[in-house]
Order: C-alpha cells, then sequence, then structure tokens
C-alpha cells in the first residue's frame, strides 16, 4: 500500500513539473547582486574673489535642489587650502569655472590654481566626458579670455542677472550623473562585474537531467513496489 502512494505521488509531482505549476530553480545558478547605482557627486565652484556673490547664488541654487557643492567662501591659500583642493577636484563630477571679466584681468589668483588642477585632470578623463563647464557670468568673450586650453575645447554656459535658473541648476544636476557614470564605467571596464544568469522554469524548457532523474525515481519506486508485492 505503502509502495502505490510512492509511486502516486512520484507521479502527481512529474505532471506538475511537465505543466509548469512547480517552479524548478536549479541551485548552481545564482542570480548575481544588482551593481549598485551610482549618484551624482559634489559640483566644485571656482570663482575669482571679485565674483564671489555670483558665486554663493549658484551655490544656493544647486543646493536647494538637493546638489553637493564645494563651494570655499572666504579666504583660500595656505597649504592645508591647496591640499584639500587638490583632493575635491580629484573627485568631484563637475568643474564649474566662473569666468567673467574679473577673471581676465587677473593673471594670478587662487582660482588659477584650481582651473589647472581641472585642466589636469581632464587630460586623463574619457573623450567627452562632461567635467568642465564654464560659466560666463558677463559679457565677456570667451575666446578672448585667457582660459586653459582644456576650457576651450567644451561648451560653455552664459548665465546672466542676479536670479539663478531653476533649468539652469537642473542642466547641472544631470550633467554631474552623467560625469559620476561615465567615470564608474571608466573605473569598472579593467574589471567586468559577474554575469547574471537568469532563473530558469519549466515553462522555459527544464533540463532533460531534470526529467531524467524524475524517471528514475519513478521506475525504482516501481521496483519498490514490487519487491513489496513479492513478498
Amino acid at each position: 500500500m505503502a509502495s502505490r502512494l510512492l509511486v502516486k505521488g512520484v507521479s502527481k509531482t512529474l505532471k506538475k513539473v511537465k505543466n509548469g505549476s512547480i517552479l524548478w530553480q536549479p541551485p548552481a545558478l545564482l542570480q548575481a547582486a544588482p551593481m549598485p547605482i551610482t549618484k551624482p557627486r559634489a559640483v566644485f565652484l571656482s570663482y575669482a574673489s571679485e565674483d564671489a556673490d555670483v558665486a554663493r547664488r549658484i551655490c544656493g541654487a544647486l543646493q536647494r535642489i538637493g546638489a553637493e557643492v564645494w563651494f570655499e567662501d572666504g579666504e583660500r591659500g595656505g597649504d592645508a587650502w591647496e591640499a584639500k583642493t587638490r583632493q575635491q577636484i580629484r573627485d568631484c563630477a563637475l568643474f564649474l569655472p566662473l569666468i567673467s571679466a574679473n577673471t581676465g584681468e587677473k593673471c594670478e589668483g587662487c582660482f588659477r590654481t584650481e582651473w589647472k588642477l581641472a585642466a589636469d585632470r581632464s587630460i586623463q578623463q574619457p573623450r567627452g566626458a562632461p567635467f568642465i563647464n564654464p560659466v560666463l557670468i558677463d559679457f565677456t568673450n570667451e575666446r578672448g579670455t585667457p582660459v586653459p586650453e582644456a576650457f576651450l575645447a567644451v561648451k560653455w554656459i552664459r548665465l546672466l542677472g542676479r536670479d539663478i535658473p531653476m533649468a539652469f541648476a537642473l542642466r547641472l544636476m544631470e550633467l554631474a550623473a552623467g560625469a559620476a557614470e561615465t567615470v564608474g564605467a571608466s573605473a569598472g571596464s579593467a574589471e567586468k562585474p559577474a554575469a547574471v544568469v537568469p532563473a530558469v522554469t519549466p515553462k522555459e524548457g527544464a533540463p532533460r537531467a531534470w526529467l531524467g532523474w524524475g524517471i528514475g525515481a519513478v521506475a525504482a519506486a516501481l521496483l519498490l513496489a514490487f519487491g513489496c508485492s513479492r513478498r
């Protein structure tokens, strides 16, 4: 009696596997963990001291929509400032140099140190990476003001007036996200992520080995039933 129930149970299980009512996934085929989503990183504001008011307004507009802004408000210079600035320019997603008549008139200044560090970093980046985004805050001609060559190779933004448009801030956030993705893809190119193996269900076609195991189980049950009946 017990052997008949065993055979009947195995037969029902095979039918369920065949029609797909039981989902089966081989234990060896594990799904790889999803890759973490890269979040936009900080925006670095570089400006001449005479343009600090405009820099503060841009900083405020970006912070209001959730951006992280690296903005040195106050005196700049010294070894500690330079070490901090080097680190921030190496890590930021966007570098925003504010260009004006004030920057054009000054051959030296902390902002020129920042510009050089950003230009040096841009050389190591993939072509087209949205890192440097010069912002003209007056009617200065972009071709007539002294800036690094790296600045002339990218598109400039002109921002006039006291109010900072929301569209301007949102566009910078979008660029920051794109810059973070570009850097993430470049950093991950040397090491390929583990391939994701999709789960397999019987409806997609269960492996023959599984069906063979099921048939073998039925055969074993029949042999057991036959042996019990002879006793």
